[in-house]
């Protein structure tokens, strides 16, 4: 069953502080296999091919009868670019300077089978697909949503996608997250540990007497293990070791002073929000009526 497609490339060209340029060009000389170990390379077993200087590849996918592996495990694969130093970016005409790789849903296969469009775009709708446990289309829509633009062009090549309000929110949402995948195979590559120091209790000692964080648990030995290359797409991500969150609820409560309700014994439930959490006590109204607050505080005031 041979795929044909493209892989696609950004680069960041400064201009005016408030309006770069982003090329949009291709990647000549990036391999495309099915990573069927997930290691996040293109292994001499996996029989990639290599893309011309249009960026476009054939890819001979092998036949599951002619695999070791059962069909879950070839399913839970991911068809990826691994674009290395010795390939070229055709947006400058130079070569790569640090190793990369893009990713594509079997969802997305199916639905570009004779152009599959291999960016940052599609890697992220795989990763979202994995953060969120989310389908194909759910990961793609959310993606849309982000950028402000139609789900139907997300992961369409972004060189000749129009029009051009759509491909300049492409571009600028593809270089970005070309640097955050291109640091997720940095961490890869060199062996990290995951999770990374900051989201293990200990693993900061400016964390300690802090929950859940003890001299003892700061000083027993490191049971973590090298990262792996969905764990370090996953990282690259969250690189405080802080939850990423999709939504914030702000609750504004009032007609109450502060003296009032901390340490109430008639406000048990909020008195626990105020001792895990941030007190702003420097936060002022800006007067009366309620409504000029709120609209400050909605503009970031």
């Amino acid at each position: 069953m041979p795929i044909k497609g493209v892989v696609t490339s950004t680069a960041y060209r400064s201009g005016s502080a408030t309006d770069p340029t982003i090329l949009a060009g291709y990647y000549q000389g990036a391999l495309v296999c099915v990573d069927l170990n997930n290691n996040g390379k293109c292994d001499p077993d996996e029989k990639p091919a290599v893309t011309d200087h249009t960026g476009h590849f054939t890819l001979a996918v092998p036949a599951l009868h002619s695999t070791s592996l059962p069909v879950s495990a070839m399913m839970a694969s991911h068809i990826i670019a691994d674009i290395g130093t010795r390939a070229i970016n055709t947006a400058t005409r130079t070569w790569v300077g640090q190793r990369n790789v893009f990713r594509a849903s079997w969802g997305q296969v199916e639905e570009q089978r004779e152009n599959l469009v291999i960016s940052p775009l599609s890697a992220e709708v795989a990763r979202m697909m994995e953060a969120d446990d989310a389908s194909f289309e759910s990961a793609k829509q959310n993606l849309a949503a982000r950028m402000s633009v139609p789900a139907g062009t997300v992961l369409e090549d972004v060189n000749t996608v129009g029009p051009r309000a759509t491909m300049k929110a492409m571009l600028a949402e593809s270089n970005g997250l070309s640097n955050r995948f291109a640091y997720a195979v940095t961490k890869l590559d060199r062996g990290d540990l995951y999770p990374d120091a900051l989201a293990v209790p200990g693993g900061d000692p400016r964390l300690n007497g802090k929950v859940g964080v003890t001299p003892e648990t700061a000083t027993t030995s490191d049971t973590r293990k090298p990262i792996t290359f969905r764990q370090s797409q996953q990282a690259a991500f969250n690189i405080e070791g802080i939850p990423r969150y999709d939504h914030v609820f702000v609750v504004m409560l009032e007609n109450k002073a502060t003296s009032s309700i901390m340490d109430s014994p008639f406000a048990p439930r909020i008195n626990v929000f105020l001792k895990a959490g941030n007190q702003l006590t420097n936060y002022y109204a800006t007067g009366n009526p309620s409504e000029p607050n709120y609209t400050a505080l909605g503009g970031a005031d």
